[in-house]
């Protein structure tokens, strides 16, 4: 990368440009086109090849219902598109830019974007292109040291108020970003990018800025997980444009199983055209399709450290997670900390109150996690299972109790548990849920456990299959003899 002096005519040349790569991105069915980046005749070459503005392709879903807050932004200095990977956050910001009179400055932010001097740079040469910047600001540019953007700062601020041009600067992967020192440069462009203008950040975390007082103030655009969330027109839309027609019905089972994820939609579409039973892989599309489970494991998991991906494995059996909870699952204290961090990493897990400290995990990926854990350590499986039995049961939730005794092979505690809950189910037209857990038994296990065999004969007994009834009781006697 070439630092250019404006002000001299013998800066060196830039470098070959950079030869151009295709990156296909499952969930924004987009082709983002990486290309170089002329440097502006006046200004420094701080822009190395990277992806630009996308081109949206045609039959993409559009999203109006959320590009019209965004266009409407004329006001707010700020918006963030935040979720996790696959939600289409590049491609939504790509529609806006297609339907905003206004002139968009596109810059997609890598891991070497935490050295400040390198962002801010990258910044300045692509707001460049579309007004120039006075050339003290170059200067404070080149004399900046590489981490320490103190002196550039207030250059770069006041120039950045000054400008005349309203523009949308897009800042997309902000994720990537981590570094103290880029923060604070990311929070100086939030503060000053001037009247009219808008910071548009896309990321799959919450970025470090004064996102609460802006809230407030009424000065931020938000758009998160549950608004990405493809609605079911927007659901049947990509189904069909993917080549896949499915019945009203058989597309809303396929949108409650990926929760409106539409990377997973994606997938289940795939997925879809290389059966021919399409009712079958509808019932056996889960998170532990190959499909499913390879994207996840790049896109989510990959990002874990060690403790992290164990901790996201231990808990997967868990419908609802808390600090409590997880504690006493993984046996484990401070949970909270890692669940609140993990959920604020944006690694599906979804939010069960907004106090945020209750989650779960988003079903496909819930899905993927247990089926990794039964493969891999199925002892610890069953050992969670137990524990969250155990936990439930302390705390008054028999009825979880029971689902975790049968998923750890515990049959004669679950049938304990079971019976426990048999009288007020059976009398409260709950019995249906006494049914469903029977399923779960062989009849074999039902009749060698005299609290099962009781449990059966009172379901049995209100279906009036007496006969049923009497060889229940009749073994439940034999097991009590």
């Amino acid at each position: 990368m070439w630092l250019m002096d404006p002000m001299r005519a013998d800066s060196p040349p830039r470098p070959p440009p950079a030869s151009q790569r295709d990156r296909r991105r499952t969930a924004g069915a987009l082709r983002v086109v990486e290309v170089p980046t002329p440097a502006p005749a006046d200004g420094p070459a701080l822009l190395d090849a990277r992806p630009r503005r996308p081109r949206l392709r045609p039959g993409l879903v559009r999203r109006r219902r959320l590009v019209r807050p965004l266009t409407e932004a004329v006001a707010v200095p700020l918006a963030i598109v935040i979720a996790p990977a696959g939600y289409g956050k590049t491609t939504l910001l790509a529609e806006w830019a297609a339907a905003d009179e206004r002139p968009f400055a596109w810059l997609t932010l890598f891991e070497r974007d935490n050295d400040p001097v390198h962002l801010l740079g990258a910044v300045i040469e692509c707001l460049h292109e579309l007004e120039p910047f006075p050339r003290e600001v170059f200067g404070a540019l080149m004399t900046a040291r590489s981490g320490f953007p103190a002196a550039l700062l207030p250059t770069f601020a006041g120039a950045l108020e000054s400008r005349r041009r309203r523009c949308v600067l897009v800042l997309d992967d902000v994720h990537a970003v981590r570094a103290p020192a880029a923060l604070e440069a990311l929070r100086t462009i939030a503060d000053h990018i001037g009247a009219g203008s808008v910071l548009a950040l896309a990321s799959r975390t919450q970025p470090a800025l004064p996102i609460g007082r802006l809230r407030a103030e009424q000065g931020v655009v938000e758009l998160g997980t549950e608004q990405l969330a493809m609605t079911e027109r927007e659901a049947m839309q990509l189904l069909r444009g993917d080549g896949v027609e499915l019945r009203q019905e058989d597309a809303r089972a396929i949108l409650r199983r990926t929760e409106g994820w539409p990377a997973g939609l994606h997938l289940a579409a795939r997925a879809l055209r290389e059966q021919h039973d399409t009712a079958a892989a509808i019932a056996r599309f889960r998170g532990d399709d190959r499909l499913v489970a390879d994207y996840l494991r790049e896109e989510v998991l990959s990002r874990l450290d060690a403790d992290e991906l164990a901790f996201m494995l231990g808990t997967s059996p868990l419908e609802a997670l808390s600090d409590e909870l997880c504690a006493a699952v993984l046996d484990e204290p401070g949970c909270g900390r890692t669940l609140h961090e993990l959920a604020r990493s944006n690694l599906l897990l979804v939010p069960l109150d907004r106090r945020e400290e209750r989650f779960r995990h988003h079903t496909l990926l819930g899905e993927m996690l247990q089926a990794e854990l039964r493969r891999t350590e199925p002892q610890r499986a069953a050992q969670t299972h137990r524990r969250a039995s155990d936990w439930h049961e302390r705390h008054g939730d028999v009825a979880r109790a029971l689902d975790h005794a049968i998923s750890a092979n515990e049959t004669d505690r679950a049938g304990q548990l079971l019976w426990a809950l048999t009288p007020a189910y059976a009398f409260s037209g709950r019995d249906a849920a006494i049914g469903g857990w029977l399923e779960r038994f062989g009849e074999a296990q039902i009749a060698a456990r005299p609290a099962l065999a009781l449990a059966a004969a009172t379901h049995r007994l209100l279906h009036g299959e007496r006969d049923g009834v009497e060889g229940l009781a009749a073994a439940a006697e034999r097991g009590l003899d």
